[in-house]
């Protein structure tokens, strides 16, 4: 749905390694802690050009939420740090890579919310 493609929902298949052979998931069964499953029947994940996704008040507080975690992240703000302090923060070496980064955390948390992290 968030990708206003709704043939991926019609078409595609969510399955699982069984010895040699691909073995569908049931509908009502849970995915649990598996870290891996395959999606069949669908050629690619790409969102509808012109679609534009609409978020529920809690879906886009969710998405500030993951956002802000990720700016918040020692490891984003260690480098932001080092960053500024090799380049200063007013110059444009400063400002492209900064931006860099930060599309480094939206690539990550956007496209789960249905928009594109690309840009």
């Amino acid at each position: 749905k968030k990708l206003g493609r709704p043939e991926v929902l019609e078409n595609g298949r969510l399955v699982r390694r069984a010895g040699g052979t691909l073995a569908s998931f049931a509908d009502s069964e849970r995915l649990g802690t598996r870290r891996s499953i395959l999606l069949v029947g669908v050629d690619d994940l790409k969102a509808n050009p012109n679609f534009a996704p609409s978020l529920t008040r809690e879906e886009a507080l969710s998405l500030q939420r993951a956002l802000g975690a990720g700016f918040e992240a020692k490891e984003f703000q260690q480098k932001l740090a080092e960053l500024e302090a090799a380049h200063g923060r007013d110059s444009g070496k400063f400002k492209a890579e900064r931006q860099k980064m930060a599309l480094g955390v939206q690539s990550l948390v956007l496209p789960k919310y249905g928009f594109e992290g690309t840009a």
